[in-house]
């Protein structure tokens, strides 16, 4: 599965990350969905990093998206 998916994609329109899963044919595993969530966060670390030292302000405000929205998911 594509990181990027879940970082651009999903992150604003939640329908299509459970129409994307309901297509797949099956809820991702635990190991699955840690690996997502920890691509994620390597994605908008790498977003934090070179967004501002390129002048991207789209890059660097996703990778912000990113984080925050990380920081507010309820983790076991």
């Amino acid at each position: 599965m594509n990181k990027a998916i879940a970082t651009t994609q999903w992150a604003d329109h939640p329908d299509r990350e459970k129409a994307f899963l309901l297509s797949y044919g099956r809820k991702l595993s635990d190991a699955e969905q840690q690996a997502l969530h920890s691509l994620t966060a390597l994605d908008a670390v790498n977003c934090l990093a070179w967004g501002p030292d390129n002048g991207d302000d789209e890059v660097t405000a996703r990778g912000r998206r990113t984080l925050d929205r990380l920081m507010r998911e309820v983790r076991p």
